[in-house]
């Protein structure tokens, strides 16, 4: 473990596109465009370690966009403080299992939940909200069914 919150390796099985789908990396495109419409917000993280969740909270902002039409922003703050229920004391986060906590949790909509902390205060902050069981059903609405990951080797 170290300051910027790296504990061991991610799974090479997660982050192989070749291991999963017997693809090359030049099928691959070098580059794609976003359509403007989905470009999703600007955010400031500050000085909390939870860039990840940030990225997370804008990738759900943009499937929200596409299947619903509508703009919804989400919490890093409650993606941050799930993926870290267990008695984590390291600061930021582990891309590998922040994706498997979003498969398990989802995220709440910055309009029920918008705050953010470092860890341990942000997890603390969480468990104590008197609403956490609602945020809890609300964010498994926004649960993602699986993913694929890229890496480089």
């Amino acid at each position: 473990m170290n300051n910027f919150g790296v504990v061991g390796a991610p799974s090479a099985r997660t982050y192989n596109y070749e291991a999963v789908f017997g693809s090359s990396e030049k099928e691959l495109p070098k580059s794609f465009l976003l359509p403007e419409d989905r470009i999703p917000d600007l955010t400031d993280q500050g000085t909390v370690n939870a860039c990840c969740a940030f990225v997370i909270a804008q990738i759900l902002q943009i499937f929200h966009r596409i299947e619903f039409g509508k703009d919804e922003k989400f919490s890093a703050g409650w993606i941050y403080a799930m993926h870290r229920l267990a008695e984590a004391v390291y600061q930021g986060m582990n891309p590998d299992s922040l994706v498997k906590i979003l498969c398990e949790f989802g995220s709440v909509p910055t309009k029920y939940y918008n705050e953010l902390y470092e860890m341990p205060e942000m997890r603390e902050k969480v468990l104590a909200n008197p609403h956490f069981e609602k945020l809890l059903e609300i964010a498994k609405k926004t649960k993602i069914e699986g993913f694929v990951g890229f890496g480089i080797r």
